[in-house]
């Protein structure tokens, strides 16, 4: 576009200058507004271009990213076995001699959906009836398997109410194979026969370390107390094999021959049994619990 050329009729004597006009301003203006216009109908025309490069793109590649996140967590999870257990089930999971089974593998477990289960998250929950102490055992080793079991019921005492699957009836009777039926120190349900039966021996051993308590404490009495009152139950040393001493020893006190308040407590007996590498078998006994006084008055001892 040519620029207009103005002209100004003035009169004599009075002569004035007409502004001059900047073409280029003009010029760069009407250039500027035209391609805006280029672009914004070039645009227009490409409206199916835009939506899918700058909406379909995009979205496709999350999708992509989403689908392939969700394949590879279904192959590692494919590749990763989830167990879940229920410890002290209300089922029983016990053995031939009412001990509960600690092999995970043994083909006597107990298995079920998670249906009641308050937080199971797998369909397989597998039972056991003892508390947990250590990792989950993958064999039937004896020498694992007390570390990795905690009684899941207490009985501080010889008479209970038998019931499933914990406190079942273990038939217990005086013989020579079991000559102290009830003076076991694991003060938990006995299994069949008794803790101390000689012939499920083998079977209770290792549980048997592991559940009894070998119980002694340290005490002291104000100097107001009568000894006599008091009494005493002493240590009375360690017995080899079967030769504890029981009722005929002093150290072992029934409630009618007692001596003091402690001569009352109930005697119950810790085993240390060990066999050798040449299938020497080993036994030794203490009765528990015994008290040792503390050194000094009361104040200085405690």
């Amino acid at each position: 576009m040519e620029p207009t050329e103005t002209v100004v009729a003035v009169s004599p004597g009075n002569a004035a200058v007409a502004p001059a006009v900047d073409a280029t301003v003009h010029r760069k203006s009407f250039q500027l507004r035209a391609l805006g216009r280029q672009k914004i109908s070039y645009q227009s025309r490409q409206w199916f271009t835009n939506i899918c490069c700058v909406s379909l793109c995009p979205l496709l590649m999350i999708l992509i990213a989403a689908s392939l996140g969700a394949f590879l967590k279904s192959l590692l999870d494919s590749q990763v076995v989830t167990k879940e257990s229920l410890y002290c089930s209300k089922l029983s999971v016990m053995n031939s001699v009412n001990l509960p089974i600690t092999n995970q593998n043994d083909p006597k477990n107990v298995f079920t959906t998670n249906d009641g289960i308050p937080g199971a998250q797998t369909n397989n929950i597998s039972h056991f009836n003892f508390l947990s102490g250590s990792s989950f055992l993958t064999s039937s080793s004896l020498s694992a398997l007390g570390i990795a079991s905690i009684p899941c019921v207490r009985w501080f005492g010889q008479n209970y109410p038998y019931s499933e699957p914990y406190e079942r009836n273990p038939n217990i009777s005086v013989s020579v194979i079991n000559p102290f039926p009830n003076f076991d120190s694991t003060f938990t349900a006995q299994p069949k026969g008794g803790w101390l039966n000689l012939a499920n021996l083998q079977q209770t051993a290792v549980l048997l370390q592991a559940y009894q308590l070998r119980l002694n404490f340290l005490y002291t009495y104000d100097s107001s107390v009568d000894p006599k009152v008091l009494g005493q139950l002493e240590d009375a040393g360690t017995f080899t094999g079967f030769s504890i001493p029981l009722a005929r020893n002093p150290a072992y006190r029934t409630a009618n021959d007692t001596t003091g308040l402690l001569g009352t407590i109930e005697n119950r007996i810790w085993f240390n049994a060990s066999q050798s590498a040449s299938s020497n078998f080993s036994l030794e006994a203490k009765i528990v619990p015994w008290y040792n006084k503390a050194e000094g008055n009361s104040e200085k001892a405690l």
